[in-house]
């Protein structure tokens, strides 16, 4: 029986394309539930706080304080995904890195990435109160954002106006999660 399967040419054409069609389907549904975002974070020095010979004392301040290595880094983060995603959030971690302020999209859209409920609660100040030190050094290391909708090429960026304190360990890190 099976030498005369494989000697049917016609067949065996039937059969090698039905496997190949259910091999390829199993294939993708694996993929689907899967979904590859990467982000690249570049970090464009902007000035330096120093008492140079030459220079002189250059003095940088942001918000009236002092600030010694002052930096603009930008995030771009790309769904690689064969799919387009709802909801998904993205938390940015730094070491020795202070984040100062921040500006969120995703390109070629009007949309702005928002801070999650859980982040804004970590960090609201009562009216006419005053950020608690746990406050301010979350503040100051990580954020959490929705993204409404990413669709599959699609880049979200995140831009930090920062202060490096240590430039051996300095780093911006992303991590992105989508309930399913």
């Amino acid at each position: 029986m099976l030498s005369e399967i494989t000697q049917n040419p016609l067949l065996t054409g039937i059969l090698g394309a039905i496997g190949g069609g259910l091999i390829t389907w199993l294939i993708q549904q694996i993929q689907n539930k899967r979904g590859s975002f990467s982000y690249i974070v570049t970090h464009n020095q902007l000035a330096y706080s120093a008492n140079d010979i030459v220079f002189g004392n250059v003095t940088v301040q942001w918000n009236g304080r002092n600030i010694n290595n002052l930096y603009l880094s930008k995030i771009e983060i790309t769904n690689e995904s064969m799919n387009d995603y709802e909801d998904v959030v993205l938390s940015t971690y730094s070491s020795g890195t202070e984040l100062l302020t921040e500006q969120t999209g995703i390109i070629g859209t009007p949309l702005v990435l928002k801070w999650s409920d859980n982040y804004s609660e970590l960090v609201k100040v009562p009216n006419g109160g005053t950020p608690t030190d746990s406050q301010w050094s979350i503040y100051k290391t990580q954020r959490e954002y929705i993204v409404p909708v990413i669709n599959r090429g699609q880049v979200a960026t995140i831009s930090y106006l920062n202060e490096v304190n240590d430039i051996t360990t300095r780093g911006i890190w992303v991590t992105a999660t989508k309930k399913v």
